[in-house]
């Protein structure tokens, strides 16, 4: 697991590498644009940003989620009409 984790911290710096080199001169940085990886690692790893230790998750999704949601929509739906109605009367 540790090894997919650096991984993933190896691919995040590649990807703001290459993000920065390609908009720096339209953001008026041109200076950046031979910004190392290394660099970008440093100023990460120094500040409290660390995108890299965000931990995700997949969730099962429930086969009857449909029906249950149109259920409790459909609750909220007929409380918002009766409410109505109690303001009328």
């Amino acid at each position: 697991m540790q090894h997919s984790i650096i991984n993933l911290t190896v691919l995040y710096f590649y990807d703001a590498l290459k993000y920065i080199r390609k908009n720096c001169i339209k953001e008026g940085h041109p200076e950046l644009s031979k910004i190392s990886q290394g660099t970008i690692s440093k100023i990460l790893n120094e500040s409290k940003i660390k995108p890299h230790k965000i931990r995700s998750y997949t969730a099962k999704v429930d086969p009857d989620f449909d029906k249950k949601a149109a259920k409790v929509l459909g609750t909220y739906k007929e409380a918002k009409k009766l409410k109505k109605l109690k303001k009328k009367t």
